[in-house]
């Protein structure tokens, strides 16, 4: 759940946004009806109701699209020729044009710039290593050489070949960064920030030792403290939600505490 509402709040995504905020939430129902044409006058809660299947058929889309995945892994994903996924790829983008524009400048600004600014709160890059170098490959690729190529070296498996792949497998690989580690890192950050507050409520109260920060896994937090203080449990929950309301502005995060003797994962 992290992830779609984060995502959806980063991308500016106004359909997911609109999905939260108004009606199921149901984001796979929301893939399913834009990247089917039957479901187009349907609502989420009908298509989960009456459309299984295609909801079905919808979650492998949208986690490989909000990640940057291309036509090829719709179709190995959903086991259907490529010209059909890429009929999927296209309604998808049609679908949700704040993935696509954010998509499309990511890519123009990482080719560019040589990182990806994966928190606009917090500043933090990542950068691509060897950018400079792709950079002036990128500049060698003039209209002579292109010429060459296709007549001399393409499908070869040369040098020059070789070359000319590993040079659009590393644009590829950028792209898909620009796309999910914003999401990827702001996550990390709100779960950061969310400890580092409730760890600052353990020692203002004098719990140390007492409250335990015993693991944190993805956009979890394991914590244990003794039967006799059953309140720790909804004051981690507000530390949690007013963290993420510092770096998701457009609709809220909520969180859930599930309470065992064990971690319940």
């Amino acid at each position: 759940m992290l992830e779609s509402r984060l995502g959806a709040d980063i991308y500016q995504e106004q359909s997911m946004i609109d999905e939260f905020l108004y009606n199921s939430g149901d984001i796979h129902s929301l893939v399913a009806k834009a990247c089917f044409p039957e479901l187009r006058d349907k609502t989420t809660k009908e298509i989960k109701e009456q459309f299984p299947h295609l909801r079905k058929k919808a979650k492998p889309i949208g986690f490989s699209q909000q990640f940057g995945g291309s036509a090829r892994a719709i179709a190995q994903s959903l086991g259907c020729p490529l010209e059909e996924a890429e009929t999927i790829a296209n309604d998808y983008n049609n679908g949700f044009p704040g993935i696509a524009n954010f998509k499309a400048k990511g890519s123009k600004a990482v080719r560019e710039k040589g990182y990806v600014l994966m928190c606009k709160y917090t500043g933090h890059k990542m950068y691509w290593w060897d950018h400079d170098k792709w950079l002036d490959r990128q500049k060698s690729f003039t209209r002579e050489f292109w010429e060459e190529y296709r007549t001399m070296h393409k499908n070869t498996g040369d040098a020059v070949a070789m070359e000319v792949k590993e040079h659009f497998q590393a644009a590829s690989k950028w792209d898909r960064m620009a796309l999910n580690a914003p999401t990827q890192n702001t996550g990390i950050c709100i779960l950061k920030t969310a400890i580092t507050s409730f760890f600052n409520y353990i020692v203002d109260n004098n719990l140390f030792n007492v409250v335990k920060i015993v693991a944190l896994v993805h956009d979890e937090a394991c914590i244990e403290y003794p039967a006799s203080m059953p309140e720790v449990s909804a004051i981690l929950v507000k530390h949690m939600e007013e963290a993420a309301s510092k770096f998701c502005k457009s609709l809220p995060i909520p969180a859930e505490a599930a309470v065992d003797t064990c971690w319940r994962h």
